[in-house]
């Protein structure tokens, strides 16, 4: 029943931010593979928030038959299924950042080393791989080494870590405990510590949950298109304000001098 009433408290607040990354991404334009990962998590996140209330009403001791018979066939599956695409797609958001900051000229290097790795092969060396190369492969490959970490940016290790950080906060703790929870309900064991185990493996699906939360929160902190897009929205909802109530003062003005 806590479980439920927090599923409650975290739908609005949920709403809003989604609410405004859905907004937000539909002004940004799909010009690379970051920008449509983006776009598909943040309809992922906005699905999950529009299940939470239909699996924290069903848990509700009064609930209607209609309604749990509805969150087991439909909801709780819509929720299952937008989590774990969340999942993925933070795995790839993790992989497109990485491979952007380590390796951003992994392209134009690849020929090049494969071509000057043309030696032939020698047994009983430390350093296989670097057998095969002669003197110009050698230099070549400590070249594009320290190309690499010379071109590897703070802000880019900054976004890895940062998904990383949430991926590890949100999932990670859930699906350890959820092994013991799914074989609990398998063999339908539910004695003292079964009912711990369920405990537990509610919070941890609270905790795994809040990632709709923190979604939007990393699209404003770590990456500068969507904040760009924002501030310029968020601009132009004040000058909309500031001229409806200039609108709004001038009559009332008028009508006193009438």
């Amino acid at each position: 029943m806590a479980f439920s009433y927090a599923l409650f408290l975290l739908f609005p607040v949920a709403s809003l931010l989604n609410g405004v990354a859905t907004v937000v991404s539909l002004h940004l334009r799909s010009s690379y593979t970051f920008i449509v990962y983006l776009k598909n998590l943040v309809a992922a996140d906005l699905l999950v928030t529009r299940t939470l209330l239909p699996m924290a009403a069903s848990m509700l001791p009064g609930a209607l038959f209609w309604l749990r018979v509805f969150a087991c066939r439909l909801s709780n599956v819509i929720f299952c299924s937008c989590l774990y695409t969340s999942i993925a797609l933070m795995g790839l958001i993790s992989l497109d950042r990485f491979f952007k900051t380590v390796r951003p000229h992994g392209k134009l290097t690849t020929i090049p080393n494969i071509v000057l790795t043309n030696q032939n092969s020698i047994s009983g060396v430390d350093d296989f791989c670097m057998s095969l190369k002669g003197p110009a492969g050698q230099w070549f490959h400590s070249f594009v080494v320290l190309l690499d970490v010379g071109s590897c940016r703070p802000s880019g290790r900054r976004q890895v870590f940062s998904v990383l950080f949430v991926f590890l906060l949100c999932f990670v703790h859930f699906h350890i405990v959820r092994i013991s929870f799914m074989k609990n309900e398998v063999t339908g064991q539910y004695n003292c510590s079964g009912l711990w185990v369920k405990i537990l493996h509610d919070s941890c699906l609270w905790m795994s949950t809040t990632n709709i939360c923190l979604d939007p929160l990393l699209y404003v902190c770590l990456w500068r298109e969507y904040r760009n897009q924002l501030l310029d929205l968020k601009n132009r909802w004040i000058s909309l304000i500031r001229h409806l109530t200039a609108g709004t003062s001038e009559q009332s003005e008028s009508r006193h001098q009438t």
